[in-house]
C-alpha cells in the first residue's frame, strides 16, 4: 500500500494557518539605515532567446537580490546585539517549533506611539488567560496596521532615526521574561523590539545575552480572523553562518481547528500535530523510493 495513503488514510488536516510574514519586494519597509530589498532580473523568457519555443527551449526565470539580513519580516540572532551568542546558523533547530503565546496588547498601545511594553502588561496577559507564556512570544500591538507606510510605521519617512516613533517592549519586561520564564523567541508586529525612541537597544541586549532570537516586522493584519485556542509557531531562517539575522516567514498554525475526518474519532491534540509533522518528513524523505503509488 502507498506509504502516503497510510498516513493520511482517516484522518483529514484542516488547520487554519496565518502567514505573519511580508512580501520582500520595492516597497518592503527597513530600519532607516539598512539595505533596502532590492530584486536584479537576470533572465526572464525562453532558454534561447530569439528562438522559438519547443522541448529544447523552454520558459526559464532567475533573478539576484540584495538586502540587509533584517529587511521586512526578519530573524534578529542573539549575535546581533551579544558579543559571542549564537549567529543564525547556530540557533538549535529545535528553538524554531512549538507552543505560542499571542499576547494581545492592542488596546495598551492604541493611544500611545511611543508605548513600551511592561511586565505587569505579561503578567495581566497571564492571568487573564490562565497559563503562563509559553516558550515563544508574540507581542501582537496591530502595528502592522500602518504597513507600508513608511512615515506611519515607522514615525517618519526620512533616514532619520531619531525621528522614530512606534511601540516596543520595555527593558524592564525584557528582564522580567529571562529570569522568570523559560523563552526561546519574542516577535513583534512593530520593526524592533525596542520602541522607536530607544538609542541603547536594552531590550535587544536584555534578550540576546540569554540567546534568545527576536522576530520583528510580523505580519499581524490576518490574526482577526481567526481565534487561536492552541497556536503553534513555526520559523525557518536562512542558516547563514555567522548571520546575525536573516529574513523569514513564520507560520502559525491553528492546532485546535485540526480534526479527524471520522465522526467516531477522537480529535486530534497539538501532540499529534507534531507526530503528522514529523510523518510528512518521513514520506518527503523516502518517496522517491516508492514504485508502487
Amino acid at each position: 500500500m502507498c506509504l502516503i495513503g497510510a498516513i493520511t488514510t482517516g484522518w483529514a488536516i484542516q488547520s487554519d494557518v496565518v502567514d505573519l510574514s511580508y512580501e520582500l519586494n520595492n516597497e518592503t519597509v527597513s530600519w532607516p539605515t539598512h539595505t533596502p530589498f532590492t530584486l536584479i532580473v537576470r533572465h526572464k523568457g525562453l532558454y534561447h532567446a530569439g528562438l522559438k519555443e519547443d522541448d529544447d527551449n523552454f520558459w526559464f526565470e532567475i533573478n539576484d537580490f540584495t538586502t540587509s539580513e533584517h529587511t521586512g519580516t526578519h530573524m534578529d540572532a542573539p549575535g546581533h546585539f551579544g558579543r559571542d551568542r549564537w549567529s543564525v546558523n547556530e540557533i538549535p533547530a529545535n528553538h524554531f517549533i512549538g507552543p505560542v503565546s499571542l499576547v494581545d496588547l492592542r488596546a495598551k498601545v492604541k493611544d500611545n506611539v511611543d508605548y513600551e511594553i511592561t511586565a505587569k502588561d505579561l503578567q495581566q496577559w497571564e492571568f487573564e488567560q490562565g497559563t503562563r507564556l509559553r516558550p515563544l512570544v508574540i507581542l501582537w500591538t496591530g502595528w502592522a496596521s500602518h504597513w507600508p507606510n513608511k512615515e506611519r510605521y515607522l514615525g517618519t519617512s526620512t533616514n532619520d532615526t531619531s525621528l522614530c516613533h512606534f511601540p516596543g517592549l520595555h527593558p524592564d519586561a525584557a528582564q522580567w521574561l529571562v529570569d522568570n520564564r523559560r523563552i526561546h523567541g519574542v516577535g513583534i508586529d512593530t520593526v524592533s523590539i525596542d520602541y522607536g525612541q530607544s538609542r541603547r537597544f536594552m531590550s535587544h541586549r536584555i534578550l540576546a545575552e540569554k540567546n534568545i532570537f527576536m522576530l520583528e516586522n510580523l505580519n499581524t493584519n490576518a490574526l482577526n480572523a481567526t481565534a487561536f485556542l492552541d497556536p503553534l509557531l513555526v520559523v525557518s531562517p536562512l542558516k547563514i553562518t555567522t548571520g546575525s539575522g536573516s529574513p523569514v516567514r513564520p507560520l502559525l498554525f491553528n492546532t485546535s481547528s485540526v480534526s479527524s475526518n471520522d465522526a467516531n474519532s477522537p480529535s486530534l491534540q497539538p501532540k499529534h500535530f507534531y507526530f503528522i509533522a514529523i510523518s510528512w518528513m518521513v514520506v518527503v524523505i523516502v518517496f522517491s523510493a516508492l514504485t508502487d503509488c
